[in-house]
């Protein structure tokens, strides 16, 4: 874990802590379980509409991330940054009010596949004023969203900006917060994370378009919002040689003497498949081979009763301690989450 800190200047805070916690092999609830958190909370941060946490959580995040010296130091540097850039505070209320710059978050690792996809969704884009990415949780909509964002960003054809929707300690969305700070300038909204707050993003969508003749949407959501003027676009798994890629890349950023070869290039493209071709399942995977061998891995996927993201899970799951899964399971009972 010596090398997750290095090269990185000034990240995004939530972008940073989604970095170590792949670099750790911990899906967002393992991570919660393990530093006394709720997994709300630890999306909240990655999806970047919680600034920053409070000290406490801080150090319970670091400790259960197992970060050294350099890494800490570097991760509470960051928190330190996110409050100062935006005014400190721990609930974002929304970076809209300059909407002349773009304000997207900055990618740790690499975009692989899904590029004629991309470029599809960017066409769809200039063509229809809302887009909604629609797909199984995992299936990469906001990373693809933002990857259509910086193209158009990057191209000069319009300012866009990231807006992770969320409800606040009042009870209200970014939503609510968003409408009424809108200007009718060139603008690309990306609204991620519809679908808790699906039947408002609508409305939203809606209330937003009919009183600007100049911004657009692209939404992600698990299902289409169902709004008027909506193009829904449902992202498909990646094929085989992006999953493999994807797996590779994701392996060598945690075990740097994991090489693709002709012994285990069968493993990992059955690991895949069984993986249903879903990014997040295939990155959670890759981010096993520094305590699993591929032939291992791939023999607990196989011998798990529910393939996909379920199996990666379970997998997990396998790995715990028995007061561990005692916890992980009356912890499940809350359905809404916990702190």
């Amino acid at each position: 874990m010596e090398d997750r800190g290095r090269d990185q200047s000034s990240p995004d805070f939530g972008t940073l802590l989604r970095h170590y916690r792949l670099a750790a092999g911990l899906s967002q609830e393992a991570l919660a379980e393990r530093a006394r958190v709720s997994s709300e909370g630890i999306s909240a941060l990655e999806r970047g509409y919680r600034r920053t946490p409070q000290r406490e959580t801080l150090a319970l995040l670091a400790e259960a991330l197992q970060l050294t010296p350099e890494e800490r130091a570097f991760f509470e540097a960051a928190a330190r940054s996110n409050s100062a850039r935006r005014g400190g505070g721990s609930v974002s209320v929304g970076p809209w009010q300059g909407a002349g710059a773009s304000t997207l978050p900055i990618a740790l690792t690499a975009f692989i596949g899904l590029t004629t996809e991309t470029s599809e969704i960017a066409a769809l884009v200039r063509e229809h004023r809302l887009v909604t990415l629609a797909g199984p949780g995992g299936i990469g909509k906001t990373q693809t969203a933002l990857r259509v964002g910086s193209a158009l960003r990057e191209t000069g054809e319009i300012p866009v900006c990231f807006v992770p929707i969320a409800q606040d300690a009042t009870g209200r969305t970014t939503l609510e917060t968003l409408i009424p700070n809108l200007k009718d300038k060139p603008l690309l909204l990306i609204l991620d994370g519809c679908e808790p707050f699906i039947d408002d993003a609508a409305k939203a969508a809606h209330a937003i378009l009919s009183g600007s003749t100049h911004l657009r949407i692209l939404a992600t959501s698990r299902e289409p919002l169902r709004a008027a003027g909506e193009y829904a676009y449902r992202l498909p798994p990646l094929p085989e040689a992006d999953a493999v890629a994807l797996f590779v890349d994701r392996a060598v950023a945690i075990n740097h003497q994991f090489v693709l070869s002709d012994e285990n290039a069968p493993l990992v493209a059955q690991m895949c498949k069984e993986l249903d071709g879903i990014p997040l399942a295939i990155e959670l995977a890759g981010a096993r081979m520094n305590v699993l061998s591929a032939s291992a891995l791939a023999e607990r996927l196989s011998a798990a009763p529910e393939q996909g993201m379920r199996a990666t899970i379970d997998s997990s799951y396998d790995l715990l301690s028995d007061q561990e899964r005692r916890v992980f399971e009356r912890l499940s009972t809350f359905r809404e989450g916990a702190t």
